[in-house]
């Protein structure tokens, strides 16, 4: 079965804010980017056939998603719900294929473990996958609405709605989305893509290098 896979991505100025205890806003942007990036990208990769829908403001989101030819909607405000009604909009104008609705900020996932999880999905009308009381894939069959109640412990409020959780090994990268340091901690442990990877490293880079001329600043002062 195909799906369309709709993902809503915030301004990346106001993703990740957790991450703010170990990056600055400016870099945590930069991760928030490259968690995108590497989302799309397993999604790509999937063999389960996937349409992709982006549903953005952010110029530099549209870029990327625009470079991999993915198809992008202006969210059009009123929060992350609002934002995937708005794409499922768009998916179910012209066609009733299976949907499916993603975070983008799993940087661990692969095209393979998404690829089994919407095989599973595809014997149910409604499912989703969960990260603690979080969600971090929502489907429904063809034809099936999906009505979406992301938030603060979504997952309750989802299997209220009617959606059955899918059972996936406590540590698959699709249930993986990285809110905090420990989540991008656990992440790099599982193994994340290239996006991420190379982003981190010059992050890395770039924080020692910072170090390296305040300790200078400090010698030239004593």
């Amino acid at each position: 079965m195909s799906f369309v896979v709709i993902i809503p991505i915030k301004p990346l100025v106001a993703e990740k804010s957790r991450l703010r205890s170990e990056f600055s806003a400016a870099n945590t942007a930069q991760l928030a980017l490259a968690f995108a990036a590497a989302t799309l990208a397993a999604i790509c990769a999937c063999a389960e056939g996937c349409e992709l829908i982006v549903v953005t403001v952010d110029a530099r989101v549209r870029l990327l998603a625009e470079h991999r030819g993915i198809r992008t909607i202006l969210d059009p405000g009123g929060g992350l719900n609002a934002a995937v009604r708005a794409g499922i909009a768009t998916a179910r104008k012209n066609s009733l294929e299976a949907l499916a609705v993603l975070p983008s900020d799993l940087p661990a996932l692969t095209g393979s473990e998404l690829a089994v999880a919407l095989a599973a999905a595809s014997e149910i009308n409604l499912a989703l996958v969960a990260d603690a009381t979080g969600t971090t894939l929502l489907t429904a069959g063809v034809g099936v609405p999906l009505e979406p109640g992301f938030g603060a412990s979504s997952r309750p409020r989802q299997e209220m709605l009617g959606y059955r959780m899918l059972i996936m090994n406590r540590n698959s990268p699709l249930r993986l989305d990285v809110g905090t340091p420990a989540d991008l901690a656990t992440a790099f442990a599982v193994g994340v893509g290239p996006a991420t990877s190379t982003c981190y490293r010059l992050l890395a880079a770039r924080r020692k290098l910072a170090r390296l001329g305040d300790e200078s600043h400090i010698l030239e002062v004593e």
